[in-house]
């Protein structure tokens, strides 16, 4: 590997949001106006590339019903997400 090509911590952006809010040509509108390219993934997608054992177990993602939000995750997987800063 190239000496620096990690060097830089790698950005993430979530936009969380409603169903028909406008995520998507946020997101798109994000990929034309930045320096830098950024992917655009959706939930959906991404979720997918989770094996499908890891959803509901505690060493992948779980989603934990709370009082004022539909869910939250939980689990290994997503503490290490939050630990990396892929959270919104």
């Amino acid at each position: 590997m190239p000496e620096g090509c990690l060097a830089a911590r790698p950005h993430v952006i979530v936009l969380n949001g409603v169903g028909s809010v406008g995520k998507s040509s946020t997101a798109r509108a994000l990929q034309r106006i930045t320096v830098e390219p950024f992917l655009h993934v959706a939930m959906d997608a991404f979720l997918e590339m989770l094996p499908e054992v890891m959803l509901g177990h505690m060493d992948g993602l779980i989603f934990e019903a709370e009082q004022d939000q539909v869910a939250t995750p939980a689990g290994a997987w997503a503490t290490l997400c939050l630990s990396l800063g892929l959270s919104s």
